[in-house]
């Protein structure tokens, strides 16, 4: 019994921490996560009691009883440092050794871009957090699994800021007018083996720090497709050709569309997305991927 009050107790404790910065309003939900885990009677009263403690004297008053932790690595962070819960030495090892890269496809350039000369993407611009390597190729891939949400939310805050940073000030509102948050999808069958869709999350976290809408039901993965993992250019190109529709069109007309994704290669899969959303009328389309690799040829 005492073991599993202490497991109880971490569970309260691993949700407050994923609560920072979220507001008093999210402590419904936490509740209802807590009586999802069987935590009793009396975790419950006390969550709720937190929930007004925030109510009343607000978030200082958290971070002191619970200093904030990294969402990547656990490590507790100075309090007010920064929105995003992610600590300076990951930020610093995600984006470790990135070179100049091309503003519209992200492909490593320091000049003019062959990538785009040679096929250029039917989206205006990407923006990544770093390289698919190391320290953010794993963090990419630990997403993948469920039971990361925390996780994902910073790092989707985390890519607001290099969005909105890669933006002039004074062409941002014209850039964002009209503008839509959009997840690349997933197929129902990788779903159910799966569980979760991480540009879902990411998405999620950039719609709500942006105030833009979240459209998570509009685009759809009608076919499966094979992984891409060992295609070149050309056969990814061919293997996502179709594979994406829209159940509506009204969502994307004459609309800013930022795609999101967790990892670009070739951007053969953010073409595709782009090429059905231009159809149907978007004005502009914008792929914001946690992670570029490099391109296989």
């Amino acid at each position: 019994m005492q073991g599993m009050n202490r497991q109880r107790n971490l569970w309260a404790k691993e949700a407050l921490r994923s609560a920072y910065g979220r507001g008093a309003s999210r402590f419904a939900t936490l509740r209802d996560g807590l009586r999802l885990r069987g935590a009793g009677s009396r975790l419950r009263a006390a969550s709720s009691q937190l929930g007004r403690t925030v109510t009343l004297l607000g978030q200082p008053i958290v971070d002191l009883l619970l200093p904030p932790r990294c969402a990547c690595c656990g490590a507790e962070q100075e309090l007010f440092a920064h929105q995003v819960l992610l600590c300076d030495v990951c930020r610093k090892s995600f984006t470790d050794g990135v070179a100049a890269r091309c503003k519209r496809c992200g492909a490593v350039a320091a000049g003019d871009c062959l990538a785009c000369r040679k096929r250029q993407p039917r989206f205006e611009q990407l923006v990544t957090l770093g390289p698919y390597a190391g320290p953010l190729r794993a963090t990419v891939l630990r997403l993948k699994r469920p039971g990361h949400d925390a996780l994902a939310e910073a790092m989707g805050l985390w890519l607001t800021e290099r969005l909105l940073a890669s933006l002039d000030a004074e062409d941002e509102p014209l850039v964002l007018a009209n503008a839509v948050v959009m997840p690349v999808p997933m197929h129902w069958m990788r779903r159910v083996f799966q569980q979760v869709n991480s540009p879902d999350l990411v998405a999620a976290a950039l719609a709500a720090r942006m105030s833009l809408p979240l459209a998570d039901d509009w685009l759809a993965r009608r076919r499966h497709t094979p992984r891409q993992g060992p295609m070149l250019r050309t056969e990814r190109l061919r293997n996502v050709r179709g594979a994406f529709e829209l159940h509506s069109e009204e969502v994307v007309r004459d609309a800013h569309v930022i795609v999101v994704d967790d990892v670009v290669t070739t951007g053969a899969t953010c073409d595709e997305v782009a090429r059905v959303l231009r159809r149907a009328g978007a004005r502009r389309v914008t792929v914001a991927t946690l992670a570029r690799a490099d391109s296989p040829r």
